[in-house]
């Protein structure tokens, strides 16, 4: 059977973030996301983490997308230059609170 773009990223490919992802999410992540390929499309992750989505979304998308990342944890906002991504963005907010969500709705992004 012939791996996905999201399967030989996560099984083949060296990543410089820990992505912590369930293996059978990978077939359901591109039979939903395959058709914004090449569409530059916009991606919200909430809670980053060590970056290894944001990582993972970049690579499928081969840099063509923006993403925004959320995360409590201040040193979230290293990640972007770690990878060496000008397309990512990170916020600092709990997604419990309605005040940052309110600022972030508001920002121009």
């Amino acid at each position: 059977m012939e791996m996905n773009k999201f399967e030989k990223y996560f099984f083949e490919e060296p990543k410089d973030c820990v992505v912590m992802k369930w293996h059978h999410y990978l077939k359901i992540y591109d039979n939903h996301f395959k058709r914004f390929q090449g569409k530059n499309p916009t991606i919200l992750e909430v809670g980053v983490s060590e970056g290894g989505s944001l990582e993972m979304w970049n690579h499928y998308f081969d840099g063509e997308c923006f993403i925004y990342g959320i995360d409590i944890n201040e040193t979230c906002k290293d990640i972007p230059k770690k990878l060496g991504a000008s397309n990512m963005k990170i916020f600092i907010g709990s997604q419990e609170d309605r005040v940052f969500w309110n600022t972030f709705w508001a920002s121009p992004l």
